[in-house]
């Protein structure tokens, strides 16, 4: 005897025994004929000894999320709550899907118990040949889930259904299921089994014939604007701007076709600086911070006014005390800043970046303003018109699509990048500037080209006078390749004046081992190393 009531004690004590159990979940649904749907959902108790929670919860699905839309049960409203048949008090939440109840249960006493909550809702899906009865449900009760499911729908007087399909799975695995449903008398009755008592789910699309429920006063379209507008509006006003931008682009755009030539010079009237800074606003052009510097300081080098140096593996510039006449503003203003105090060197290593960055930023402005206002459009109108349509839609957001401070956040930044990204297809030449950019990829084809050019004699003065403008193009290897006989007969018995060349340097490590592809790595990408600070750059064409 003392062993069987050890085992009914230990039994008793074995979770779940004596717990709260869900053992019935019924949901009847009335259609009528109008857009809203009547619904009584039962949920069936059985408590044991434990206890159950105060307050039970149970939510229902009023926003359905697809890929990209939302449908928002807009006519859900709960219109009673029973226990055993009797009101009871509830209160409701919102959830960022679904309205949740909370039920009061402290008073619930051992044995069976029953809940019911009447809703209406519009689970009605309007088409152009059918009109649809979704459901989707699912009977969990706090963290309850129901044994038994059953599911009733009652059509109107005479009505057939179109279509059914069922689907019904657990955690969140659904499938098809076609058992356990019944049709008499205008009722569809479907009956699930739940055996481990997991979290079940329910969806039932069943189709109507058309006219079967009036469709709303607000069309779908409507309700579908008004679901979405926090997605709908921000595509509005990207669309706005994009087919402003694309007007500007029409009107602005060069209808002249350009003219396929080679140019053996460079343009007369532009610094190195200054065709490297129009070079690089053509569209798609990637943008660099350090060429058209290192471009500037090879030109002066090959007028005679400084010298390169590579000794070690650093790069150095010294003053060579020859008169700057032969040089642009651009460069006399550089040149003072790289040796200011009367300094006669300038090491790279020895600057921080910050110091780098400001020389960079000061040069970019001199070499920029011989050449804006002339070949660069200046279009402030245009561009505060683009910025004005942008402020415009925020602040049409900001008042009609209900969001949050940061989705009103996330979408100024948005609005920004776009008018930003927009803008950069602006046409950025004037009708001189075409005319002048064309001149310089002629130039840039004649640098590049694979044979002499027609000329008689490679001499030095050619060479070292157009590398910097190859540099500034981003073609100084295919310069250098075609000269790489002379280079190397220069470097054989001596050095070029403006650049002088420890061939033992670690720098050529992991480089070129020609002498020729050695000057060309120094005239582009070690410069550029030296002054980004930042070793083993790509030294591909364009950098």
């Amino acid at each position: 005897m003392k062993k069987i009531y050890a085992l009914l004690i230990l039994l008793s004590a074995l979770p779940g025994l004596n717990a709260a159990v869900l053992t019935d979940y019924k949901a009847d649904i009335t259609l009528a004929d109008s857009p809203a749907v009547l619904v009584k959902e039962k949920l069936v108790f059985d408590i044991g000894e434990d206890e159950t929670p105060d307050t039970f919860f149970k939510d229902f699905n009023t926003i359905h999320n697809s890929a990209l839309w939302v449908k928002k049960d807009k006519d859900f409203k709960i219109l009673s709550v029973e226990k055993d048949g009797q009101p009871v008090a509830y209160t409701e939440q919102n959830t960022p899907n679904s309205k949740r109840i909370f039920i009061d249960s402290s008073d619930l006493k051992k044995g069976s118990h029953e809940y019911t909550v009447y809703y209406k809702t519009s689970l009605i899906k309007f088409y152009s040949d059918s009109d649809e009865l979704y459901i989707d449900t699912t009977g969990s009760f706090n963290k309850y889930n129901p044994s038994n499911i059953s599911v009733t729908v009652n059509l109107p007087k005479g009505v057939i259904p179109v279509y059914l399909k069922t689907l019904y799975g657990v955690d969140g695995k659904l499938a098809e299921f076609n058992g356990g449903r019944e049709y008499s008398e205008g009722k569809l009755n479907f009956n699930f089994e739940n055996k481990d008592n997991k979290d079940a789910s329910v969806i039932i699309s069943l189709g109507l014939p058309k006219g079967t429920v009036s469709a709303p006063a607000v069309s779908e379209f409507h309700d579908f604007m008004a679901d979405n507008k926090k997605i709908v509006l921000p595509l509005l006003i990207i669309f706005t701007l994009l087919i402003y931008y694309i007007i500007v682009w029409i009107v602005l755009r060069n209808r002249k076709p350009q003219e396929d030539k080679t140019v053996s010079t460079p343009p007369s009237d532009l610094s190195v600086a200054a065709v490297r800074y129009l070079y690089k606003k053509n569209p798609g052009q990637i943008k660099d911070r350090y060429k058209m510097l290192t471009s500037s300081i090879l030109n002066m080098a090959v007028n005679g006014i400084l010298k390169i140096v590579l000794s070690g593996k650093n790069i150095y510039l010294e003053k060579t005390g020859k008169e700057n006449k032969s040089i642009s503003e651009d460069e006399k203003a550089l040149l003072s800043v790289l040796f200011e105090g009367g300094a006669k060197k300038f090491t790279p290593a020895d600057k921080t970046s910050k110091e780098i960055q400001s020389i960079i930023s000061a040069h970019k402005k001199n070499a920029k303003e011989h050449v804006k206002s002339k070949y660069i459009r200046s279009d402030k109108a245009l561009d505060i018109t683009g910025y004005v349509l942008g402020l415009l839609g925020f602040i049409f957001l900001l008042f009609s699509s209900g969001g949050g401070i940061l989705y009103l956040g996330s979408m100024f930044i948005f609005i920004i990048i776009t008018v930003i990204t927009f803008r950069r297809f602006f046409p950025p030449f004037t009708d001189a500037g075409i005319e002048k950019i064309s001149e310089i990829e002629g130039f840039r084809k004649f640098l590049s080209g694979s044979d002499n050019n027609g000329q008689a004699k490679l001499d030095n003065d050619v060479f070292a006078k157009y590398l910097p403008y190859a540099v500034a193009l981003g073609v100084e290897h295919k310069w250098v390749s075609k000269y790489a006989a002379y280079v190397e007969s220069v470097y054989s018995e001596t050095q070029f004046n403006w650049c002088e060349i420890d061939f033992g340097s670690e720098l050529f490590e992991e480089h070129h081992t020609s002498k020729s592809g050695q000057l060309a790595f120094i005239a582009g990408s070690g410069l550029v190393e030296e002054f980004s600070k930042t070793k083993n750059i790509s030294y591909t064409e364009d950098l």
